[in-house]
């Protein structure tokens, strides 16, 4: 079994294989791309063979800019293309294009033709719609080209000040390594392309920046590459599961372990290996799942329900997130009760995303605001007030005054789900409860 590598440990800064490292955010779904776009892409030129490899640096060699940028987009969740479309603007240029274009030429298989030229139209797509972040006036007459130039130099000013933050906290903490520590978890692969930009002109500083980084993601990627061998060598697939629960909880399931872990099964997929491909994507499965464990139960929620296709299942997951717990006595005359998450907090994850994405896929757009409207049904029915409107379960938090904290809960989970606040949040708490909702004796 191969083991593959994203990674080129040479400077100035390699950018190509910064998103190998980089923790990924929730990102949009983009439909055009499908499935498809991960199948039958041998495209990664740096392999390391899991039986001989020591995982140290000397075993990797770098690979080409386009190739690792075309092989992310690949082994990449479709739901992430628009942001690596995003995080790459500077890269999907006319050499890109034109490699892409060569890849589709040479192929021998179909599929794979077809695969490719739908990644293209979905590459397309995307920037057709992050020039709706565009004022009109700007974007009136404006090439796809000029489109891509205009959208990157707004990206790129954001990306500056990322800089700067970086170089204050660099400067604060007498220490480049500590910065980048701090930080590493934002930096992406349009953060990168810019750095090189600034150690091509011999900038001291960026060129100490640099260094940090490539150290950080080479020490990443090397230990990434000894912890998936420690699980893909573990014997049975129950010790394979074990021994990834244990690197999870050790906090070594990151970002480019996961990686590691696709690459791998794309491989067996593609040889045709039945047995290694559904163990390698039981241990898939189990590393997104321990992932969302580490994030809040509302977000690890939010992505479990991106991932579902199924409306029921969907239906299903919310139901038991949204159902009240079995009571627990806390104190002699005290019971505790609750969902599984915060009815607020799911909410504002969601606007949260639409906020950050909105001008980049409006199909996820789309798909977030079902979320929520699948969750108000679910709410509505658990909470039997199918036929109530929010004035409705107003009045009943202000006129019963044998209305239960947990009621309350109830109430401000269902408001929030209508996209509106129950009156006590907004500075008015309903007759025989404090400020803190807690009942007045």
């Amino acid at each position: 079994m191969m083991l593959f590598v994203g990674f080129a440990p040479h400077l100035p800064v390699s950018v190509h294989g910064a998103r190998a490292c980089a923790a990924s955010r929730l990102t949009p779904v983009l439909a055009a791309a499908g499935s498809r776009v991960r199948r039958r892409l041998g495209l990664i030129s740096m392999q390391m063979d899991v039986g001989r490899g020591t995982g140290s640096a000397k075993d990797i060699k770098p690979a080409d800019r386009n190739e690792l940028l075309l092989a992310e987009m690949c082994f990449s969740d479709p739901d992430l293309l628009p942001k690596i479309v995003q995080d790459n603007i500077n890269s999907l240029d006319e050499d890109f294009y034109n490699f892409v274009q060569k890849k589709i030429a040479d192929s021998g298989d179909l599929e794979e033709r077809e695969t490719l030229r739908i990644l293209l139209d979905a590459i397309n797509d995307v920037i057709k719609q992050m020039s709706k972040a565009i004022p009109p006036e700007i974007l009136k007459g404006l090439s796809m080209e000029e489109v891509r130039q205009e959208q990157k130099r707004r990206i790129m000013e954001r990306y500056e000040q990322q800089y700067q933050d970086l170089v204050e906290i660099a400067k604060a903490e007498n220490s480049v390594d500590t910065a980048v520590a701090q930080l590493y978890d934002t930096f992406d692969m349009q953060f990168l392309e810019l750095l090189e930009e600034k150690t091509e002109t011999n900038d001291a500083e960026a060129i100490k920046v640099a260094e940090a980084i490539q150290m950080a993601m080479r020490n990443r990627m090397e230990r990434a590459s000894l912890r998936l061998r420690d699980c893909l060598t573990a014997g049975s697939p129950d010790n394979m599961f074990q021994t990834l629960e244990t690197l999870s909880s050790a906090g070594e399931v990151d970002e480019a372990f996961v990686l590691l872990l696709a690459g791998n099964l794309q491989q067996a997929q593609q040889a045709g290996n039945e047995n290694a491909a559904r163990v390698l994507k039981m241990l898939q499965n189990r590393a997104e799942e321990l992932r969302d464990q580490a994030l809040t139960p509302e977000v690890a929620l939010i992505r479990r329900l991106l991932r579902t296709e199924d409306p029921t299942a969907r239906q299903n997951m919310l139901r038991r997130a949204l159902q009240k717990k079995k009571k627990i006595a806390i104190s002699q005359d005290t019971e505790s009760a609750g969902t599984s998450i915060d009815g607020k907090l799911f909410v504002r994850a969601l606007r949260k995303l639409i906020e950050e994405f909105g001008n980049v896929d409006e199909a996820f757009v789309q798909k977030l605001s079902s979320l929520g409207a699948e969750a108000e049904d679910v709410a509505k029915k658990l909470f039997n007030l199918e036929d109530k409107t929010l004035r409705d379960i107003q009045d009943d938090a202000f006129h019963r005054r044998s209305v239960s904290v947990f009621d309350l809960e109830e109430m401000e989970v269902q408001a929030e789900l209508s996209g509106t606040e129950a009156p006590w949040v907004k500075g008015t708490p309903p007759a025989g409860f404090d400020e803190d909702g807690k009942r007045l004796v």
